[in-house]
This record gives structure tokens, C-alpha cells and sequence, in this order.
């Protein structure tokens, strides 16, 4: 994880559409750790050619330290609800990440007014299609941000 700390250098990965932006607020938590914006992954292509793309959200769980994304859940309803048409505006807008990239981290927090510099992280070489987690960052060591958001994170040496 690379932090940008220059105003320069932000300006230039957030704005100028060099890096997808991705954000994470601090105050959105769960009892598993942070919970980030959606994204769409690009998998590849099925035989026909068509994209494949993976609806997940960026995760920062509180007992593995790291970021990650989590696939989205696909669940087929008899009626298409308010919900149901917020998500697909929802995953419409959503940033399209891909494997061996670069990414820019926006995390901040609502609650107390608090924006963090922004990070540039790497995405994982390979797309795991059938996996909970479709793809992962490589050296995204989200400890300092889960300390933040209040949640207890103990040292590795502790957990062996």
C-alpha cells in the first residue's frame, strides 16, 4: 500500500482517471469488519465473448487485517422491488476493477469528519470466478483503519 500524500499526487490519481477510485467509510461497519463501496470485476469473457463481470464489495474483515472483496449475493425474486431497482442502479455505477492493477483507497470517516490519504493498492494477478472472494489486493494491511473504526485488532504474534 503506497500512501499519497502529496496534493498533487492525489489530484492526479483521483481525478484524472488514471486509477479507479474506490472508497471506504469508516462508520459503515459490521460485526465483521468495514464494509467499502461495490465494484465490478472483470473476469474475462464467457465463450461467447460477452464480459463477465462479478458484482462484489471491497472488505475489510477484522480478524484477517486485509482488504478484500466479497462477492455479491444473487437471489431470483418473483417481483422487482424498490431494493431490487436500487441495487441495479447501485451495481450500475459501480467502479469495473481487474486483475494486476492499480487502485486508488479513498477512506474516510463520516462520523467524526476525519478523510485519511489516500492509498494506491494492487490487485491480485488472477480472478477466482467460483470463490467468495473473486479477488484480493496485494500488501493492503488495513490494521490502522479497523483500530480506527473501533474494532479491537490484535497483533499476529498474538493470535499463534
Amino acid at each position: 500500500m503506497k500512501l499519497l500524500k502529496d496534493r498533487q499526487a492525489m489530484a492526479m490519481a483521483c481525478n484524472f482517471g488514471k486509477y479507479p477510485v474506490l472508497k471506504i467509510d469508516l462508520a459503515d461497519s459490521d460485526d465483521y469488519g468495514l464494509k467499502g463501496c461495490r465494484v465490478r470485476i472483470d473476469a474475462g469473457a464467457f465463450r461467447d465473448g460477452s464480459p463477465y463481470i462479478i458484482g462484489a464489495t471491497i472488505r475489510a474483515y477484522y480478524d484477517e487485517h486485509v482488504l478484500t472483496t466479497s462477492s455479491d449475493v444473487c437471489c431470483l425474486t418473483n417481483d422487482f422491488t424498490y431494493r431490487d431497482y436500487i441495487d441495479t442502479v447501485e451495481r450500475a455505477q459501480a467502479p469495473l476493477i481487474g486483475p494486476d492493477q492499480d487502485v486508488v483507497i479513498a477512506i474516510y470517516d463520516s462520523r467524526t469528519r476525519t478523510a485519511f490519504a489516500p492509498a494506491i493498492v494492487h490487485t491480485a494477478p488472477r480472478v477466482s470466478r467460483q470463490c467468495s472472494t473473486p479477488l484480493s489486493f496485494v500488501d493492503a494491511d488495513m490494521t490502522l483503519y479497523l483500530r480506527a473504526a473501533g474494532f479491537e485488532v490484535r497483533e499476529e504474534n498474538e493470535n499463534g
